[in-house]
């Protein structure tokens, strides 16, 4: 379905080389920015995916990959409440955080004596 979603003005990489041809290909009218540090926000939004990936580079099966991924995001939704990190203040964020933390402690808590 080409021409079916709108042109990017600017696309933004690393620099690695073998990006420009397709780019150019795809999007000829489309100026292509490389440089090392542009990117860093679209690279730190993948960080928590890079980390699984990594680590399940030593699984055989895809439903060990499946149990670990499921059970990973289950435990990062708790502690990956709104910390408001472009908006709150760093010792606002860690109060949040550190709530989150005492809650999964009470939990965990729980859990064991019972």
């Amino acid at each position: 379905m080409p021409g079916a979603h709108s042109v990017p003005r600017v696309i933004v990489t690393d620099k690695l080389k073998s990006y420009t041809k397709p780019i150019k290909e795809m999007c000829p009218k489309t100026e292509h920015r490389r440089h090392k540090g542009l990117n860093n926000r679209v690279e730190n939004a993948h960080q928590p995916t890079r980390r699984k990936e990594k680590c399940l580079i030593k699984f055989k099966s895809p439903s060990g990959v499946q149990q670990t991924l499921s059970l990973m995001g289950k435990i990062r939704n708790i502690f990956s409440v709104d910390v408001g990190r472009y908006i709150n203040s760093s010792s606002k964020q860690k109060e949040m955080f550190f709530e989150a933390k005492s809650i999964w402690d009470h939990a965990a808590q729980s859990i064991a004596a019972a």
